[in-house]
């Protein structure tokens, strides 16, 4: 049984009240997912974890030469969970301390 929905606006307030059925402005578009979005969105904030995508934007390196890195056994310590590959931060400092002291 579908049940009719009255619209009734008596108010001002009212008449702004967005219905979901109501698509005058067409639905609302997703920001792109690229990594200097990513970049921007989440900058200042401290992950749990890192993805691999995530960890490479915040280091400054591309996912290809990350592979390259676990190829030749000089990537990060990795976390598996399910299908999910995730960097704790402290894995990503040891490293980061590692690359450092291989210069």
């Amino acid at each position: 049984m579908v049940r009719s929905i009255k619209r009734k606006t008596t108010t001002a307030a009212a008449a702004n009240v967005c219905f979901p059925d109501d698509k005058a402005e067409g639905p609302a578009k997703r920001p792109a997912r690229t990594k200097s979005f990513q970049a921007q969105r989440f900058s200042g904030i401290p992950p749990a974890v890192y993805s691999i995508s995530t960890f490479c934007v915040a280091v400054g390196i591309s996912e290809a030469f990350y592979h390259d890195l676990k190829k030749s056994g000089r990537g990060p310590r990795e976390l598996r969970l399910g299908n999910r590959v995730l960097i704790t931060p402290a894995a990503a400092d040891a490293w980061l301390a590692a690359m450092e002291s291989e210069m």
